[in-house]
């Protein structure tokens, strides 16, 4: 029997890793495109890739139950298509054999999640999270080169320096803001960050300011045309002037449950952490009933294609996923009990992998009693 064990293992993880690679590979690109653009706007570099590598456990845990779902639809189903599974059966070896055969996989892959949702998952995640906070937060002098016009926002918005000390201070600057037709001439700048709502500035010393059309002679008045060019642009002097440079971050502090470890969700015991901490304990599970529904969608008859199942396969799952999400959102929120959260859900589906499986032999003894 051990060689029969190895051979559905086989069968099942070779097209579980390959669609799991796939899927991954999906994911994560369309996570990447999000955090490209979050990178631009902060002015984040190649630390971007350590910030998608450090979320990939994350994303793992999202894309492998569907990997071992289609894994032991292909994998069994190529077994039925090619008679191998009837062949096995007709030797008598019991249906427990096809049965056990999957859900060891299943059980590995459930132990798999258990282990990234509540350990790997959160430690990276966090850790990716401080990453992306210490980037966004810092200043941007590192990025800011000496004798070139430098873009220090995406609103077209240009920085030219002269001169960079050690301390990180400004000598011999030129601001442009083109929307509003700002320009600035100053002898010296820091960069600073409000504490209440983090906006960074760009604090200006012992300069010139102009607003206006550039050539339209701000700063002098000869003859008509230069005085009604006058009345539109204006050029002062000042000791010191602030200039934003991006936009205030939203109040309010968003939720980090998804962080925090095993151990902080206890000890804050809110209702947010606790059902988180449920959410990690009972998704996992999800493994378990689609490797059953899984083994119920791969049953085909000698005529039908492998690929027959598949698309019925993933609106079942897509059904799955949508109720599971369904059942723990209104727990987040308050607006349900904790024992309402998804393990139903799960119950449900086991149900109906059982009646797909059991429904040959249900209709055969309904015919033989009639």
């Amino acid at each position: 029997m051990f060689i029969l064990y190895r051979y559905l293992a086989k069968a099942i993880a070779l097209p579980t890793l390959a669609v799991t690679a796939v899927a991954l590979a999906l994911f994560s690109t369309t996570r990447f495109i999000r955090l490209l653009e979050r990178a631009v706007e902060n002015g984040i570099g190649s630390e971007v890739f350590t910030v998608l590598l450090l979320n990939m456990p994350a994303y793992l845990a999202e894309v492998l139950p569907l990997g071992l779902y289609l894994g032991v639809i292909l994998g069994i189903g190529k077994l039925y298509s090619e008679n191998e599974i009837t062949a096995m059966i007709s030797s008598g070896v019991p249906n427990r054999v096809l049965y056990i055969g999957v859900l060891v996989p299943a059980a590995v892959t459930t132990l798999i999640l258990w282990a990234i949702m509540l350990w790997l998952a959160p430690l990276s995640s966090s850790k990716a999270d401080e990453m992306w906070r210490i980037l966004a937060a810092q200043t941007s002098y590192d990025l800011i080169q000496t004798g070139e016009f430098n873009d220090i926002d995406k609103n077209g918005k240009i920085l030219y320096v002269e001169g960079q000390s050690d301390q990180g201070d400004l000598s011999g600057l030129f601001f442009g803001d083109p929307a509003r037709m700002q320009f600035i001439w100053s002898n010296s700048a820091t960069l600073i960050q409000n504490q209440d709502d983090k906006a960074r500035y760009f604090r200006f010393n012992q300069g010139i300011q102009f607003i206006g059309v550039p050539g339209s002679g701000g700063g002098s008045n000869n003859g008509n045309a230069n005085a009604n060019n006058n009345s539109n642009s204006s050029r002062s002097t000042f000791e010191s002037q602030s200039i934003q440079i991006s936009s205030p971050q939203p109040q309010g502090k968003p939720n980090k449950a998804h962080l925090m470890t095993n151990a902080e969700l206890l000890a804050q015991d809110t209702r947010w952490n606790i059902t988180e901490l449920i959410y990690r304990l009972l998704f996992p599970l999800i493994a378990l009933v689609l490797a059953i529904l899984g083994l119920a969608f791969a049953r085909t008859k000698p005529r039908q294609g492998r690929f027959t199942m598949v698309l019925p396969a993933i609106i079942a799952y897509s059904v799955y996923t949508v109720m599971l999400s369904g059942s723990i959102r209104p727990v987040y929120r308050s607006q349900a009990p904790y024992f309402t959260a998804m393990w139903w859900v799960h119950l449900l589906f086991l149900a109906l992998a059982g009646l797909i499986i059991l429904w040959p032999q249900l209709t055969f003894r309904l015919r033989r009693t009639r």
